[in-house]
């Protein structure tokens, strides 16, 4: 629902009969926009481009959390307290956060890094609480399979 057209045609509103009016070509919303979806969320023009990046890159994302699940398994089923995701090629400026000792870092939520998501997708950093992880990293098996 995310891709539908953005104009639409309308008569004019002061007259009950379009007669002698004539007609004009008014935008409206996109889906988008009356979702109220953040302008930090990008999507591709191609619905079908769209999507198959967004089930790429979860379908990535997803694979890498079976390896920490399998790693897991390997510590006597001992699981992490957190799961982190983070971009090979993204740089840090600051140390990552140690979310052991950080007064501000509480294990009720999944914190992301604010940047655009493209295609609804967050392919930034991501902290994820281990009780969250199954949800967060088994997107891809919900929303594509």
């Amino acid at each position: 629902q995310l891709f539908e057209p953005t104009g639409v045609s309308v008569s004019n509103a002061s007259s009950a009969v379009p007669q002698g009016h004539g007609w004009w070509r008014v935008p409206r919303p996109t889906p988008v926009e009356k979702a109220h979806v953040p302008g930090h969320y990008k999507f591709d023009s191609d619905p079908l481009a769209a999507v198959a990046i967004a089930e790429s890159q979860l379908a990535k994302v997803a694979s890498c959390y079976e390896q920490v699940k399998k790693q897991e398994a390997r510590r006597g089923g001992r699981q992490y307290n957190w799961v982190i995701r983070a971009r090979p090629d993204q740089g840090w400026i600051l140390p990552v956060p140690n979310l052991a000792t950080g007064r501000s870092w509480t294990d009720d939520r999944v914190w992301l890094m604010q940047a655009p998501i493209y295609n609804g997708v967050s392919d930034q950093a991501a902290f994820v609480p281990r009780r969250y992880a199954d949800l967060y990293f088994g997107a891809f098996r919900h929303m594509f399979r």
